[in-house]
């Protein structure tokens, strides 16, 4: 199905609110939505929302062969879904070019910067490992996709708990998640993506760009980092004449924004913590 046409009074309107540094929502330049973050029944259940984008991201697990080449390490997969469900133009079982950029950048971003240690995964060298596998399923497109993905898909594998196993010899045995202790998968670090909308030929700079927003930009700009300042990826599209020291201050303002998120996240991971510890504990 073909995207729904935006009119020219939708584009004067966006664009002239932001020349005038003001915002159709009332948030000023580099504010965020409102973000939410909510966990489900079972382990690696998470939905997270931007204003009205919604993303919800499972994690699941398998026992698979290593590959050849890395025979010590398990996998991880991850998997962007989007339906109509979504927006009507999306369609069942087929991505697009945006899909496909979506699903590289939230790849690039989490997978590529070895967040997750995937050597901790392995059960028996070369032989039996754990695939854990993070469908990102996209419930309502209001913008700033790459952005809510990412923080779904991430705090999905902070809050996910493999089962555990004992090896005796040749013998593997897969403790059930109700009867032994599920073990957390080790996060090295917490990379996620920060988005930014450009105007006025690269003049001005938003932050969280709506659907609108993105739609009528002359380009965005996805910085992906950790609270350790480091890059995890970088990418710049668009058609615009951007210099080189905006380019360093948005990346550098990007820092600040990484850290607030993580907070956020730790904050909601700690709150379900204690909410299952004390459920537990008057069962």
């Amino acid at each position: 199905m073909r995207k729904e046409a935006l009119s020219n009074s939708q584009r004067t309107f966006t664009v002239k609110t932001v020349r005038e540094n003001k915002r159709v929502d009332g948030r000023t330049s580099f504010e965020f939505r409102k973000i939410s973050i909510h966990f489900g029944i079972s382990f690696g259940s998470c939905h997270v929302s931007f204003g009205y984008t919604r993303v919800f991201a499972q994690v699941s697990w398998e026992i698979v062969k290593p590959r050849s080449f890395r025979p010590n390490e398990g996998d991880l997969f991850i998997n962007v879904e989007l339906t109509p469900i979504a927006a009507p133009h999306y369609e069942v079982g087929r991505l697009g070019e945006f899909g496909t950029e979506l699903n590289r950048l939230v790849e690039r971003c989490l997978k590529e910067s070895k967040s997750v240690d995937v050597e901790s995964l392995c059960i028996i060298r070369g032989e039996m490992a754990f695939r854990i596998r993070c469908d990102v399923h996209v419930l309502n497109d209001d913008g700033n996709l790459v952005d809510a993905c990412c923080l779904a898909a991430h705090t999905a594998l902070c809050h996910f708990r493999r089962p555990d196993f004992t090896v005796a010899g040749k013998d593997v045995t897969i403790h059930p998640i109700d009867e032994g202790n599920p073990v957390p998968l080790c996060i090295f670090h917490h990379p996620l993506a920060v988005t930014y909308a450009f105007f006025n030929n690269g003049k001005q700079a938003i932050l969280d760009p709506t659907y609108l927003e993105q739609a009528f930009c002359d380009g965005q700009l996805v910085v992906g980092m950790n609270t350790y300042k480091e890059i995890c990826t970088w990418h710049l599209g668009g058609r615009m004449s951007i210099s080189k020291a905006k380019l360093i201050r948005l990346t550098d303002m990007t820092y600040s924004i990484v850290t607030s998120l993580v907070n956020l996240m730790e904050k909601a991971l700690s709150k379900d913590a204690e909410i299952r510890y004390a459920s537990k504990v008057l069962n």
